[in-house]
């Protein structure tokens, strides 16, 4: 390991990688080639796919919820994995249901979740989202 460099936990890189590694045969929605690459299973509703995100991670979306995994936003990488596991996985997991909608926006404001997918919070997109947590939940 690097000396300085915070490891990204398993259960992160697990998140990561089930969001944006698109699977074998997997079609990618590239219609426009300067645009930037997105999985068509994030566009568009599947059944399958939100079921499997609750088998898969029901149990650290329950944790999430409850305020764990705090310590992953030390990095970039572990913020986005407590965005996507906190923002798109209960969209997907609760889709349709009253918890979806009470879950929306709950975690984090529409502007934190943009300012850090386009960058405008720089360098401390990961401090900026931890700290905006905090603030919601006091």
């Amino acid at each position: 390991m690097i000396s300085g460099v915070t490891p990204l936990p398993p259960l992160a890189r697990d998140i990561l990688d089930f969001w944006f590694v698109p699977r074998e045969g997997e079609r990618i929605d590239q219609a426009d080639p300067s645009a930037r690459v997105g999985r068509e299973v994030w566009f568009r509703k599947d059944d399958a796919f939100d079921a499997e995100i609750r088998a898969r991670f029901g149990v650290a979306l329950a944790a999430g919820m409850a305020g764990a995994f705090g310590e992953w936003c030390t990095t970039p990488e572990g913020s986005l994995a407590r965005v996507v596991l906190l923002d798109q996985f209960t969209r997907n997991a609760f889709r349709g249901t009253p918890l979806g909608v009470l879950l929306l926006g709950r975690f984090f404001s529409w502007w934190d979740i943009a300012s850090y997918w386009l960058g405008i919070a720089g360098a401390g997109a990961a401090d900026h989202l931890c700290r905006a947590r905090d603030r919601r939940r006091s």
